[in-house]
């Protein structure tokens, strides 16, 4: 009787750890994938602003989130910036050239599936509000995923658009990404959501589920 209560539990907590493995792995849908995070500006480039907000932080903020999201369900994750710095190299005559520069090495040197550069949008015309998906070359199926899941998401209705091809820092790009506007920092309301990590989480989180939908 012994034997056979041994033997039960010990068949028991295999089938445990095994169910436990199985679905610990369906829940991680990015296993194997590089993805780089690319928040815009920081330091000396604020990027847009409106009185004491600046871009540079709310990018890096969402950005943090965005890692700890992706990297939860299997990522490896590289960031071109985790805190207030830019990459430009030091005494670099053009510092923003430098700083470009230095993150199309870092994004086409990393092995990675994709990128992700997060900013945020600003226009003189303040009613204009929500996230906006910008791609270039293949990447116009990847965008609209992204676009589609942010809209639903946050009650907006942009639409994708191209990135110029003169651009100079995602016309030199090799991995295939996005470039998002997470909301605009001209439009009141988008303003006083995007200061908050509520929402800043939020956006985080359905970039995300963008990612996970356009793996799958």
């Amino acid at each position: 009787m012994k034997k056979y209560i041994h033997y039960s539990l010990m068949i028991f907590i295999i089938s445990i750890f095994l169910l436990s493995s199985v679905f610990g792995k369906d829940n991680l849908f990015l296993v194997g994938r590089i993805i780089v995070i690319d928040p815009g500006h920081g330091y000396l480039d604020p990027g847009t602003s409106y009185e004491n907000i600046y871009e540079k932080d709310i990018n890096l903020n969402i950005s943090l989130y965005l890692k700890e999201k992706l990297e939860s369900n299997g990522a490896i994750v590289y960031m071109t910036r985790d805190g207030d710095y830019d990459l430009s190299t030091p005494n670099a005559i053009y510092r923003k050239k430098s700083d470009f520069d230095n993150r199309i090495n870092l994004i086409n040197n990393s092995n990675a599936d994709i990128y992700l550069s997060i900013h945020l949008n600003y226009l003189s015309d303040f009613k204009y509000y929500g996230p906006q998906v910008f791609y270039n070359g293949k990447n116009i199926y990847f965008a609209n995923i992204m676009q589609d899941v942010l809209n639903k998401g946050l009650n907006s209705n942009r639409k994708i658009k191209t990135i110029p091809k003169d651009t100079y820092m995602y016309s030199r790009l090799k991995v295939n990404g996005l470039l998002i506007e997470c909301g605009f920092l001209s439009n009141y309301e988008d303003r006083q959501k995007l200061i908050t990590n509520e929402y800043q989480k939020k956006v985080a989180n359905l970039i995300s589920n963008g990612v996970i939908k356009y793996f799958s």
